[in-house]
């Protein structure tokens, strides 16, 4: 029996005595915050500071599983149910239960069946040197949309054309607001380079496969090793001007990369006009890429065609991905 699984069996077995836990626990974990902060200010207290940090993560990692017992107890949202309703879920909740408690517990439970609060826990004991207030209900829907995307299957056809855009790791770079809003939005979780390259692309790649992978200046490098790990040859960059973008470290960044590459023979049209290296189009929705480069893509290669980490369903083409 894994420890987690103990903890869950030791809990208080109604409603009313796991919220009284699941608040306790979070009082302790402000209280928690509040002695790191001190010994921060205190000089030789590493061990301490280290000490105290692990065993903050110990007792939240109890009052999570206690949330996620709470949210078994709280039964299943009602189908079609409005969530600031009281009769969201099927069973009675205590009246200093919100809405947002009861949606918050129901995501716990949830990722406790899936195995990811034992990721959480294990990501957060690698912030020792900062442990800031951790928001671990973002954190969870974070971890749990990457474990969606990272092992749903590709499709089981061959395809001539893979169009990817995937999600780059660049949430440091978002703020407080912006990553609450991009939780709301359904947009897909940053994954690693490392697991960007595991997709077995090239399992559903025709003999003869045209990439065109979308990158951008931070994760240009990455880009060609990833083209590499999928079996396919680099050939040639195609620049996107937005027309704006982000300004960093002096630069006004406000183009994108498509670096085509290829497997097998390349399948390119020869006849007509030519795929143009620099496309010019105004951004749109987040991620969204230029219809132009789509239209491009259809008048110079053969179907059939698929889009990784597509955002929308597009006519003659498959889409794979979580956030159609």
């Amino acid at each position: 029996m894994s420890e987690l699984t103990q903890h869950y069996e030791n809990l208080p077995a109604t409603i009313e005595e796991l919220n009284q836990y699941v608040q306790y626990g979070k009082g302790r974990h402000k209280a928690r915050l509040a002695a790191l902060k001190t010994l921060e200010s205190i000089e030789d207290s590493k061990n301490k500071k280290k000490e105290l940090f692990h065993k903050m993560v110990d007792e939240l990692v109890e009052t999570w599983v206690a949330h996620a017992k709470l949210g078994e107890l709280l039964g299943s949202p009602i189908e079609g149910g409005d969530k600031k309703s009281e009769k969201y879920h099927l069973e009675y909740n205590p009246s200093d239960l919100s809405p947002d408690d009861r949606r918050f517990a129901r995501t716990f439970w949830e990722a406790l069946q899936k195995g990811i609060i034992g990721k959480l826990e294990e990501s957060i004991r690698k912030r020792e040197n900062s442990p800031a207030y951790l928001k671990p209900y973002h954190e969870i829907i974070s971890l749990k949309r990457k474990n969606n995307i990272i092992t749903e299957p590709l499709l089981p056809n061959k395809y001539s054309v893979i169009v990817a855009d995937p999600p780059w790791p660049i949430q440091s770079m978002l703020l407080d607001d912006k990553w609450k809003q991009d939780l709301e939005e359904e947009k897909y979780m940053p994954l690693s380079t490392e697991e960007i390259s595991k997709l077995d692309v090239d399992s559903i790649a025709h003999s003869d496969c045209s990439l065109f992978l979308w990158t951008t200046h931070t994760y240009l490098q990455e880009a060609f090793e990833i083209i590499k790990a999928w079996g396919f040859k680099y050939h040639v960059c195609i620049t996107w001007d937005k027309g704006g973008g982000w300004s960093v470290c002096g630069f006004h960044r406000r183009t994108e990369f498509c670096l085509y590459a290829y497997k097998g023979k390349m399948n390119i049209s020869q006849t007509g006009k030519y795929i143009p290296t620099l496309i010019t189009e105004p951004k749109r929705k987040h991620s969204q890429k230029p219809e132009i480069m789509y239209k491009l893509i259809e008048e110079h290669t053969p179907a059939p065609r698929i889009e990784l980490f597509a955002r929308e369903k597009r006519n003659n083409w498959a889409s794979w991905g979580n956030q159609l």
